[in-house]
């Protein structure tokens, strides 16, 4: 039996899956059997679903911009007077801008999810200078690193390498693997991000010694919603998107994302993106 996804346009677009079976009766004669399911209803349903996410996110922005623009000038204005309890306020007023920090990644990464959803998450590529642009991230990440007495290195090849890529986004998948392995890494352990080049492709990867991912987990990580059980369960304060839209980001730019690992053995997250030779033509 063989189903295949269609779509059929008429006076409105109808959406839906056909299916193929063959049989053979008693005459031992083969006959073709076809059904068509009409999906239309969860089509729209999905549409609407994901309508309300990007507009309650979207609104949920500017509480959030308020809340952050807040907090920040009752910072300022501790540090200004010495005779109030600052060190109370501001281990006080530190939590909530961690707390908002998290709602509005939460915020736009919901916004993404919905933008890949529909098909509507575009790139704005153009020629980059790939060992660059890690090595400036890799330095964002030293401070953070260092607070937890973790060893963050980075091997980048003598020779330029550049990337046909919408550095923004690039940069989100990168920004996602740095921030899990930093999080889920024990103090005093190693991360290194190596960039290599091999048949036309760059692969960038960021291996750690931390608890690992089983084998069965791996199956499921780049799914949207989807958090490791167990050990790294504890440590995350992740909502399962950052994988899934990695993945996604990846696989716009032509690329793949995996990842080599098992309980006990640390992670290895590697993406693969295409060496630009020349620039593309733009017809």
């Amino acid at each position: 039996k063989i189903t295949h996804p269609i779509k059929i346009s008429s006076t409105k677009t109808i959406y839906g899956t056909v299916g193929i079976s063959v049989i053979t009766n008693e005459e031992n004669k083969k006959r073709t059997i076809y059904t068509i399911h009409n999906k239309t209803k969860e089509h729209e349903l999905e549409n609407m679903k994901l309508d309300f996410v990007s507009m309650a996110a979207h609104e949920l922005r500017t509480p959030i911009t308020s809340i952050r623009g807040y907090t920040s000038l009752m910072s300022e204005e501790l540090e200004a007077h010495d005779n109030l309890p600052s060190d109370d306020w501001k281990v006080l007023l530190g939590r909530i801008s961690i707390s908002s920090e998290q709602l509005l990644a939460l915020v736009e990464n919901l916004l993404n999810v919905t933008k890949i959803e529909k098909g509507i998450m575009s790139l704005a590529c153009k020629a980059e200078d790939w060992n660059k642009s890690v090595s400036i991230l890799v330095d964002d990440f030293q401070e953070r690193a260092k607070s937890k007495k973790i060893n963050l290195a980075v091997r980048l090849p003598s020779d330029t390498i550049l990337a046909y890529v919408d550095k923004l986004r690039i940069e989100e998948v990168l920004i996602n693997l740095l921030s899990n392995a930093i999080t889920f890494t024990p103090s005093g352990g190693n991360i290194t991000v190596e960039i290599q080049k091999k048949d036309q492709l760059i692969y960038t990867s960021v291996k750690d010694n931390g608890p690992g991912i089983s084998k069965e987990s791996q199956k499921h990580l780049f799914e949207k919603f989807f958090r490791v059980s167990g050990p790294l369960e504890q440590g995350s304060k992740g909502n399962g998107l950052g994988l899934y839209i990695a993945k996604s980001i990846v696989e716009m730019h032509g690329g793949r994302i995996w990842v080599e690992s098992d309980t006990g053995l640390g992670c290895n997250f590697v993406f693969s993106i295409p060496v630009l030779e020349e620039k593309p033509s733009s017809n």
